[in-house]
C-alpha cells in the first residue's frame, strides 16, 4: 500500500476487500453493528452479500477523516457514530463528499441510546449481559454510585430494579453508568457485538424509536444505497 493508504490497512485491512465500507466511530458502535450483522446472517442477509465490510473509525477525533480516505478512494462510504461530541469532521463535509452519516437524534451516546429506546425486556437482557460480564457485585456498585443510593437498595433482581427509582431515571442512569469510562460495560467489540446479537431481537417492537430508525437506515444504505 502506499504511505497514505498504510495506515488504513494496518487498522482495517478486510475494509479494502470490499464495495461499501461502515466507518463505526468506536468499538462500540463497531461491535454493536457486527452482532446485528451475525444475527440477520441468520435469515440469510449478511452485509457480506453487498459486499460490505465494518471499519473501526478509533473515536469521534478520527472517524471523519478515516471515512474521508476510504471515499477519496473511490469506495462507497458511510459513518456510524453516537452525537454526545461533535465529530472531527462536521457532517456537513461528509455529506458533501457523498458519505452517508448516521448519528442518533440530541447529543446522546449509543449507550443512552440503547437503554431508552429499548423495551424493558430488553433493557433486562441487556442488564444481565453487563452482569455477565463484570459480575453482579460490579454492576450494582456502579448504578447504585450513578443515582447515588447504597447497593443494598438495588434488588438481585433486575425486573424489579423499576421499583427502585422511576423508569425514565433508571433508564437514564443505566446508560450513564454503561458509558462511564470507569465502567464501560460495553466498549469493548466481542461485548458490544453480544449487545447487538440483544438487539436484533427487539428492533421490529421499536420500529418508531430513534434506535430502529437509525440502524434501520445503516441496513437500508448497505443493500439499498
Amino acid at each position: 500500500p502506499s504511505p497514505e493508504v498504510q495506515p488504513l490497512f494496518r487498522t482495517n485491512p478486510e475494509a479494502f476487500l470490499s464495495r461499501k465500507i461502515v466507518v463505526c466511530e468506536g468499538k462500540t458502535e463497531l461491535g454493536l453493528l457486527r452482532g446485528l450483522d451475525e444475527a440477520w446472517t441468520k435469515s440469510g442477509q449478511p452485509f457480506a452479500v453487498e459486499g460490505t465490510a465494518l471499519a473501526d473509525g478509533g473515536g469521534c477525533t478520527t472517524v471523519g477523516g478515516i471515512a474521508q480516505s476510504f471515499r477519496a478512494l473511490a469506495y462507497q462510504t458511510a459513518v456510524f457514530a453516537d452525537s454526545d461530541r461533535p465529530l472531527d469532521v462536521p457532517r456537513e463535509t461528509l455529506e458533501a463528499e457523498g458519505i452517508l452519516v448516521v448519528l442518533w437524534d440530541g447529543e446522546i451516546a449509543t449507550e443512552d441510546r440503547i437503554f431508552i429506546d429499548l423495551p424493558w425486556a430488553g433493557v433486562v437482557a441487556t442488564v444481565e449481559l453487563a452482569i455477565t460480564e463484570h459480575g453482579e457485585e460490579h454492576v450494582r456498585q456502579q448504578l447504585a454510585a450513578t443515582l447515588k443510593i447504597s447497593p443494598k437498595d438495588i434488588p438481585a433482581d433486575v425486573d424489579s430494579w423499576r421499583e427502585v427509582k422511576p423508569e425514565a431515571k433508571l433508564r437514564q442512569a443505566l446508560g450513564e453508568t454503561a458509558r462511564s469510562k470507569n465502567v464501560s460495560w460495553f466498549k469493548r467489540v466481542d461485548r458490544a457485538a453480544a449487545l447487538g446479537a440483544i438487539l436484533a431481537g427487539y428492533l421490529d417492537e421499536i420500529k418508531e424509536t430513534d434506535l430502529a430508525r437509525k440502524i434501520g437506515e445503516v441496513r437500508s444504505w448497505v443493500f439499498n444505497g
